[in-house]
């Protein structure tokens, strides 16, 4: 039953994405694209902070060592990567932002091309079908399932927008414990 009813569900998605048009097709890929690289920033932002830590931890455990050279230049070098990491920190902020801006904007303008498409579809029905039945209904309907529908495109974006960040949370994660031990 579960496997019949997710079949009936990719299948509707497929059905719906056949109706959107190109255009919206491509803010889709964009859309998918910043997501992705909104995780692989968030990832970076999490290696490189451990980094950054353990290499100003060990300047602090040498700090007895009389090698005031050395020490400077390590401390030169802790400074730009201060400094690249708050820009990475930045750039991430910004790709997260737009990210969440997308992930609501794209929807709504789908909604927008499938809500003009079925109202024309309504609207320009012979004159016998407009008689038989009610159009202020049938528009409410629409509505109402196209309501449904963006609903399910939304949630759908933010689960693969959460996942793709999870991901990249994971694979630093991995990478930390690798580089660390």
């Amino acid at each position: 039953s579960d496997v019949c009813s997710s079949d009936l569900q990719f299948n509707a998605l497929k059905r719906l994405y056949k109706q959107i048009s190109l255009k919206r097709r491509r803010q889709l890929l964009g859309s998918l694209i910043l997501m992705i690289s909104s995780g692989m920033a968030e990832a970076y932002i999490i290696s490189s902070f451990s980094l950054l830590l353990s290499s100003f931890s060990n300047i602090l455990e040498n700090e007895s060592s009389n090698l005031v050279l050395g020490q400077a230049i390590e401390f030169q070098n802790i400074n730009s990567n201060i400094i690249f990491f708050g820009f990475a920190i930045l750039l991430t902020g910004v790709l997260r932002v737009s990210t969440i801006r997308i992930t609501s904007f794209v929807p709504a303008l789908i909604a927008n091309d499938l809500s003009c498409k079925i109202i024309t579809k309504l609207l320009y029905r012979n004159y016998d079908e407009h008689v038989r039945s009610n159009t202020s209904v049938l528009i409410n309907k629409a509505t109402q399932q196209l309501n449904t529908t963006i609903d399910c495109i939304c949630l759908i974006m933010v689960i693969i927008n959460n996942t793709v960040l999870a991901l990249g949370i994971f694979i630093a994660l991995l990478f930390l414990s690798w580089k660390l031990t």
